[in-house]
C-alpha cells in the first residue's frame, strides 16, 4: 500500500506519494519528488536532508539514507549548498600569443 508523507520545506508543505514497489529506497524517491516540485535541477548540487520528529529528543532528527518512512510522518527537508571542488581537469593552461602591448596602442600620443 502506497504510504503518504508531508514534505515541510520554507513555508509551503506538499503532500507525497511513495509508493511501495519503486525502484529507489524512500529517501531517494522523496529527494527526486522535492526536486521537481521545487524545481531544483539534478545539477544543481544540493544536499537534501530530510528530517522527522523524534519523541524521545522532542527535536527534528535527520534520516538516514536508507531509512523508511511511514504513512501520515511530516518530514522537514533541509537543503544545503554543495560546493564541489574538481580534482581533476581536462583545461590547460596556454599562452595567448598576439596580446597586444603598451607600445601597440593603436591611440599615439
Amino acid at each position: 500500500m502506497d504510504k503518504v508523507v508531508l514534505l515541510s520545506y520554507l513555508d509551503q508543505n506538499k503532500e507525497v506519494k511513495v509508493p511501495e514497489l519503486k525502484e529507489l529506497t524512500d529517501i531517494a524517491f522523496l529527494e527526486m519528488k522535492f526536486r521537481r516540485h521545487f524545481n531544483y535541477q539534478d545539477n544543481v548540487h544540493l544536499g537534501v536532508t530530510f528530517q522527522h520528529y523524534n519523541d524521545t529528543w522532542k527535536e527534528y532528527v535527520d534520516l538516514d539514507c536508507d531509512a523508511k518512512v511511514t504513512s501520515m510522518e511530516k518530514l522537514k527537508v533541509i537543503v544545503s549548498p554543495v560546493i564541489k571542488t574538481p580534482t581533476n581537469t581536462s583545461i590547460n593552461p596556454s599562452v595567448i600569443e598576439g596580446t597586444p602591448t603598451s607600445n601597440d596602442h593603436p591611440i599615439k600620443k
